[in-house]
């Protein structure tokens, strides 16, 4: 009885020292943390900020620190809203793809010639980046996808602050 007691114990301590080793060392079952940006910019380079929607386009451009409305005769824009919308655009990170289909961007619309938003981000007359927002799967969450990239994402956005 002793015997077969110790071989018990020993099977105990065996299996214990695994589960340890695998659990020390096993695969991570971690969830995914996009950490790549979406659209990469300085937003302290940018000099013109083009949104265009279904009712038309506004471009902004930087007027010294301040930020004007061209196609408003160069009417001040808040310059907290800017601020706050081009971080917004900064932190927008690429992770899983929810659609990669050549269907796709059709159906959540973000193809190139139908969406809800295009923006276009400018530094010295050249294009620095730009995003193509569609569809809302959920509550502040946009289907989004760069020109170049043929994959959608969904991110954390609402439309309204890209109006």
């Amino acid at each position: 009885m002793r015997r077969f007691a110790a071989i018990l114990s020993g099977l105990l301590a065996l299996q214990i020292a695994g589960a340890i080793a695998l659990g020390v060392t096993g695969p991570a079952y971690d969830a995914f943390r996009p950490s790549e940006p979406l659209i990469a910019f300085d937003s302290d380079k940018l000099d013109e900020v083009a949104i265009h929607g279904e009712d038309g386009t506004a471009v902004l451009r930087r007027s010294g620190e301040n930020w004007v409305l061209l196609d408003r005769r160069d009417f001040p824009a808040d310059a907290d809203k800017v601020a706050k919308l081009l971080d917004r655009l900064a932190g927008m990170k690429r992770g899983l793809p929810v659609a990669t289909s050549a269907g796709a961007p059709a159906r959540v619309k973000v193809p190139e010639d139908t969406f809800e938003r295009r923006i276009v981000l400018s530094s010295d007359g050249s294009e620095v980046g730009e995003l193509l927002i569609g569809t809302s799967p959920s509550f502040r969450q946009v289907h989004v996808r760069t020109p170049s990239d043929e994959a959608v994402y969904s991110v954390e956005f609402a439309l309204y602050e890209a109006g």
